[in-house]
């Protein structure tokens, strides 16, 4: 299909039009010369044909969008806009210099596990600082995310953005969820989920996740594999299980399968960071800036955790607090040995199928987003401030059912899960179990089975599970214990009355 050709650069008072930098099937992008303050900007600018009431209310709402969010340094900032001489309404943005991921991927550049990781928690964070207003961008893809002059990646074009339960109007098909495609098609933040993880899959694969090379790749062709066909191979040997595993949960068909929240899914690339012992990356999100591993079996271990509040615009934050939170040893034995206690506040959980890193000898270490401090004790302390602990676990209020539960096989190198038990009436019920011999890094994987077929696999970290109850018969799961080094137990059925 031939290309058509380029606008011309409106006139604009205090600017100078240099080049042309983009095009788009609504709009030209130009490379201007801002007067004053002095600097390079990028100027989106809406086609002469496409200036309608609709499409002028469209552009306004991503100019009033994007500025809203445009503090966020995982964000192009907007500067202004307006209306052109000539009719044409303008954004004028930061200019990114540097080639965006897509003509990175075009020119040939293998992206490595860590620089995906890090492009995954930036983005992942932008799109949870726009979700958190109920806005949703519904065009995460690698062109839409720029690289600034610092090498820093950066989302823009919230030009089909809309809130959160609006029906579908425009996507990108290989990048887009299946909840996207049918009649009245509405997408949430798990859409915007699966989108970046697409994204980073086409990083690392070098092709879209259901593009066949060589194959047919029509639209058509890959809404049917994105909607009904298995997530191919990554095709990487050189990317490790636990980002591999990360990325099929975020891509999986069902929409609750995934990550709830786009931060939820930036803890899990960080899961991934601290298994591969690589420097864990701000999430960039307020409150939500702490990572702590807690990988050791060491019962003498101190834990850290910060102190902290969302920052405010303009003032000054202080250093974040780390207070330490001995176990004293009459706790140790009267704590039953699948109760640990963990900081309420800020903990990240090794994640599923995810190895956490070797401590070394020596004081540990608590791996905090931008500040990491080794303490051996704190003495003289004369306040806490906002500190608690909180052992895991609860007592239902409701009495339990029994759950019918498959036993366990002799001899088996894991030992299945025991104790799987239900709780619960009306529309959900939840179900509980016990860790037979636990140790440190175990996970568990769930799904739910029955006449009506199995659900996907979704992993947990606490033995513990709410479902949406079945309205005929009787709602059952199936567990599955995962150690550390990604080994599974038998599964173990249980259902409720």
């Amino acid at each position: 299909m031939n290309r058509r050709p380029p606008s011309t650069p409106p006139a604009l008072p205090g600017f100078t039009p240099r080049r042309l930098i983009g095009s788009g099937g609504f709009a030209d992008v130009f490379l201007y010369e801002q007067h004053l303050p002095r600097r390079l900007v990028a100027v989106k600018v809406l086609l002469r044909e496409q200036v309608t009431p609709a499409s002028v209310e469209a552009f306004n709402t991503e100019a009033n969008i994007m500025a809203q969010f445009s503090s966020h340094p995982s964000i192009v900032s907007v500067y202004q806009a307006g209306t052109s001489s000539d009719g044409r309404p303008y954004l004028v943005m930061q200019y990114c210099p540097k080639p965006n991921l897509q003509q990175r991927r075009k020119r040939g550049d293998r992206f490595s596990e860590s620089e995906t990781l890090t492009i995954g928690i930036r983005i992942a964070s932008a799109l949870e600082i726009a979700h958190r207003s109920d806005v949703l961008h519904r065009d995460v893809k690698p062109a839409n995310i720029l690289t600034t002059e610092y090498g820093q990646p950066a989302l823009t074009d919230f030009g089909i953005a809309a809130a959160v339960g609006s029906e579908v109007e425009g996507l990108s098909v290989p990048w887009s969820p299946p909840e996207a495609f049918g009649d009245h098609a509405r997408t949430g933040p798990a859409g915007d989920v699966y989108s970046l993880a697409a994204t980073l899959y086409t990083l690392l694969a070098s092709r879209t996740p259901y593009e066949i090379p060589g194959g047919q790749n029509r639209n058509a062709d890959l809404i049917d594999r994105i909607r009904h066909r298995p997530l191919p191979p990554l095709g990487r040997p050189d990317v490790s299980p636990a980002l591999t595993h990360t990325l099929t949960r975020a891509l999986a068909k069902n929409p609750q399968s995934r990550p709830r929240t786009a931060v939820e899914f930036a803890r899990d690339l960080q899961r991934v960071q601290i298994h591969l012992k690589l420097r864990v990356t701000d999430t960039e999100v307020p409150g939500e800036a702490i990572v702590v591993d807690e990988s050791s079996q060491d019962v003498e271990r101190t834990r850290f955790r910060n102190v902290s509040a969302p920052a405010v615009p303009g003032s000054i934050v202080p250093m974040p607090i780390q207070t330490a939170h001995p176990v004293a040893p009459s706790a140790r034995r009267q704590t039953p040995p699948q109760k640990t206690l963990r900081p309420q506040v800020g903990t990240i959980p090794v994640g599923a199928g995810v190895r956490s890193p070797t401590k070394p000898r020596g004081p540990r270490r608590a791996v905090t987003l931008g500040v990491s401090i080794v303490a051996g004790a704190i003495i003289g302390v004369s306040a806490v401030v906002g500190i608690r602990t909180v052992m895991q676990g609860t007592t239902p209020a409701a009495a339990p059912q029994p759950a019918v539960a498959t036993a366990t096989a002799a001899g088996a190198a894991v030992p299945a899960v025991t104790g799987l038990r239900a709780y619960g009436a009306g529309t959900s019920r939840t179900f509980t179990w016990s860790n037979p011999q636990p140790m440190s890094g175990d996970t568990y994987r769930y799904r739910m089975v029955g006449s009506g077929g199995n659900s996907p696999l979704t992993a947990v970290n606490d033995p513990r599970v709410t479902v949406e109850a079945v309205s005929a018969g009787p709602t059952c799961i199936e567990v599955t214990l995962v150690r550390d080094d990604h080994q599974t137990s038998d599964p173990v059925q249980g259902c409720s009355s």
